[in-house]
């Protein structure tokens, strides 16, 4: 004997349709066997659902400041090597590899100062003292080395041969 989970009327088990309301057992079944959340199970959904559109309201106004930040900081250490890319032509291959090199080494010169941060104090003056300390390391070991590079590449310019052109005979 078949019982309907919908009306919980009891149906022969040969029928297809309950006979008090109608209702096709197959859909009946196909339905019952879907899984479904518990009351706690949706709060709880919910309740994820709230947790995570709240972070990313409260985080999204932090990130969107902090992106533009960090790039201006970190400017003169990743700049030459974004110029690089701009030089396409062979005779300026002196040029585009010294820029490439000279990020590179400001990045560890950067890195070397900044591991050799002394310890300025956690107040106010040490938290300035600190950031000047990093300012210091980043833009003056960006600076020089950009400028030693675009040195060295546009002396590497006049140095390096040049391709030879095909003539026409």
């Amino acid at each position: 004997m078949k019982t309907c989970t919908y009306c919980g009327r009891g149906s022969d088990d040969g029928l297809v349709a309950c006979r008090e309301c109608g209702t096709e057992f197959s859909s009946i079944e196909s339905v019952a066997a879907q899984p479904t959340l518990s009351r706690r199970g949706r709060i709880l959904v919910g309740l994820g659902a709230l947790f995570v559109f709240g972070v990313a309201v409260i985080a999204m106004p932090a990130l969107l400041l902090a992106v533009p930040v960090f790039a201006i900081f970190y400017l003169p250490i990743y700049l030459p090597l974004l110029v690089s890319f701009a030089f396409r032509a062979h005779e300026w291959r002196g040029l585009r590899w010294s820029l490439r090199v000279g990020s590179l080494l400001a990045f560890f010169i950067w890195l070397s100062g900044m591991s050799s941060r002394p310890n300025f104090g956690d107040d106010v003056g040490g938290n300035l003292a600190g950031a000047g300390h990093n300012f210091v390391w980043t833009w003056g070991s960006g600076a020089a080395c950009a400028f030693v590079a675009v040195v060295v590449g546009l002396l590497l310019r006049v140095v390096l041969p040049t391709r030879p052109r095909s003539s026409s005979d």
